[in-house]
């Protein structure tokens, strides 16, 4: 996996004068990359994940989902994106609807995860709203596991993705002009990959 940098190398790093959005991107590729690499998403591309693993991926992902419910409420109340703050619980939802479909119990979420301050929470929002667009992607992938949708609606998403994707992006770069760092910014949008990272180890 993909490790952080030490924090205080980045924290010496002002980032203000860069857009909030590209300074993410550049800062965040690698783990991404890593990310999507991982095996359970590496053999759904290759067909060859099993029903049991996928009911796994899908119980890390619930858990992953739960346990960032309330850094997801921060980030959405400080840029007031109600919209998408009801499109992240939805998802939550779904998962918890393929679960039952493929007769899953939930897993145990553990201890939810706080927010450091708004800006941290902003950085993992834009980590998990950047995530339901690849996960249409994943939706079709899926097509040789699964004959209907039932079992991975979790991955359909909805039609207003796109939309709430780009709403957010704006609301990003206006909360970034903001900032006299973007090192906040970064770092959370970092945690929430690395958390992901984890829950996907934590239910191999």
């Amino acid at each position: 996996m993909t490790r952080l940098r030490d924090p205080a190398d980045r924290r010496s790093r002002q980032r203000s004068a860069q857009p909030a959005r590209s300074a993410l991107q550049a800062e965040t590729t690698s783990i991404h990359e890593a990310l999507h690499d991982a095996p359970p998403f590496a053999a759904i591309a290759e067909q060859r994940l099993r029903s049991s693993d996928y009911t796994r991926l899908l119980s890390a992902l619930f858990a992953y989902h739960s346990s960032l419910q309330f850094i997801v409420a921060a980030g959405c109340r400080r840029l007031e994106l109600q919209a998408l703050l009801n499109a992240c619980e939805l998802r939550r939802h779904r998962l918890a609807v393929d679960l039952a479909t493929l007769n899953a119990q939930l897993p145990p979420v553990g201890k939810s995860v706080a927010a450091v301050d708004d800006a941290w929470a902003v950085g993992c929002l834009y980590t998990l709203v950047g995530s339901s667009l690849g996960g249409k992607v994943i939706f079709r992938q899926l097509d040789y596991l699964l004959p209907t949708p039932a079992g991975r609606t979790f991955f359909a998403g909805t039609a207003g993705d796109g939309e709430r994707w780009r709403e957010f992006c704006n609301r990003l770069e206006a909360f970034g002009t903001e900032q006299q760092s973007l090192t906040p910014l970064i770092e959370g949008a970092h945690f929430a990959f690395e958390h992901f990272a984890s829950c996907l180890e934590r239910h191999r």
